[in-house]
């Protein structure tokens, strides 16, 4: 399993992505607009029982 991303790294890729406004959101919403622009559902933190293995954001969002 990966390791949980810093809210720096997440603003990193938020920024590869060309999302603005995110620095004084929490990291679910900035999780949530990196879905959304990737074309995903926004379902992190949402969904108790996730199958996604590979999701990069599985190691903040499902409890080990």
């Amino acid at each position: 399993m990966s390791k949980p991303l810093t809210k720096t790294a997440l603003l990193a890729t938020a920024k590869t992505l060309d999302i603005k406004g995110l620095s004084k959101k929490t990291k679910p919403e900035i999780i949530h607009a990196i879905q959304l622009a990737e074309g995903n559902v926004d379902c992190f933190g949402k969904i108790p029982t996730c199958t996604l293995n590979d999701c990069m954001f599985r190691a903040d969002c499902i409890p080990a």
